[in-house]
């Protein structure tokens, strides 16, 4: 059935859950504040959707085909393509989660606060974007142009970094930068750190002397037993 802003009935309840569930959280949210949010019968939500948890697992399900769309692999045969490609697919997350901040806070404000079921749906987006992060680390360490460090934790570094400013960008509003001037900064951070050259010098020779002494700690441990 469609309405008369030419949204299925279904579609209107969806919309309606994600500003409740964006406004009131997750635990505080109920049916009744989704159907009164959509304009229809209590009915009428149980002909779509079983449960509170049934719509934010459908709404889950569109974060993550939407995401999936953004992040699908990209041309990355050489090492001058690595940066344009990340910050082009980091301008389009960013941009679908500016462009629809009602779900932005659901997925990464709400994300500590849902039950095991909940959770788990959530995960997928999770994991589809660490998933996507990991394998262009790994890509980028075969092209011998990133160096080699276990690409899952970095993913997940590289993640939290990611939620934290879309955080503060899209819902708390403390970051006030452009969304490419962001997406810069947080690649450039990662990439090249944020030491001056002739300070990475000085760090490099400091955790290379480091990794001398663990090994000569570790090889008298050995030699103990």
């Amino acid at each position: 059935m469609e309405t008369m802003e030419g949204k299925t009935t279904k579609e209107r309840l969806l919309e309606a859950a994600k500003k409740v569930f964006a406004e009131k959280g997750y635990h505080a949210a109920g049916v009744s504040d989704i159907i009164e949010a959509a304009g229809v019968a209590r009915g009428t939500f149980y002909l779509y959707f079983k449960s509170k948890r049934d719509v934010f697992t459908a709404l889950v399900e569109y974060i993550i085909q939407k995401i999936d769309s953004l992040v699908t692999p990209l041309p990355m045969d050489t090492p001058e393509q690595i940066l344009p490609r990340l910050k082009e697919t980091l301008l389009k997350v960013y941009g679908f989660f500016d462009s629809d901040r009602d779900l932005a806070a659901l997925i990464i404000r709400e994300a500590t606060s849902l039950d095991a079921q909940s959770w788990e749906s959530l995960n997928e987006a999770v994991a589809l974007l660490s998933n996507w992060i990991a394998s262009y680390i790994e890509r980028g360490q075969r092209l011998g142009v990133l160096c080699r460090v276990n690409p899952k934790i970095l993913s997940f570094t590289f993640l939290g970094a990611l939620r934290e400013m879309l955080l503060q960008y899209a819902i708390t509003g403390f970051l006030d930068s452009e969304l490419e001037e962001m997406t810069e900064t947080l690649l450039e951070v990662f990439l090249f750190g944020v030491l001056e050259d002739k300070y990475r010098i000085i760090v490099a020779k400091d955790k290379e002397d480091e990794k001398k002494r663990r090994a000569e700690v570790q090889s008298k441990k050995g030699g103990e037993s």
